[in-house]
C-alpha cells in the first residue's frame, strides 16, 4: 500500500487514504495541511521527510 518498491517515496495519494481511513482518522483538511508542510514531487514524497514532519509538529 505504501513503499511497494522499497524506494523510500510514498504517493500522496495513498498517504491520504491511509490517514483518512486507518487508525485516529484525520480528516481532509488536516491531510491538505501536512502534504503542503513536506516537499511533494510528481504527487509523492519521501518517508524520511514525513516522519520528519510529523515529528515536528
Amino acid at each position: 500500500m505504501f513503499d511497494e518498491e522499497g524506494t523510500g517515496i510514498i504517493s500522496v495519494d495513498n498517504l491520504r487514504e491511509a490517514l483518512c481511513k486507518l487508525g485516529e482518522p484525520l480528516t481532509t483538511d488536516e491531510v491538505d495541511y501536512l502534504t503542503h508542510l513536506i516537499e511533494v514531487k510528481d504527487n509523492k514524497i519521501r518517508y524520511e521527510d514525513l516522519i520528519k514532519t510529523l515529528l515536528s509538529i
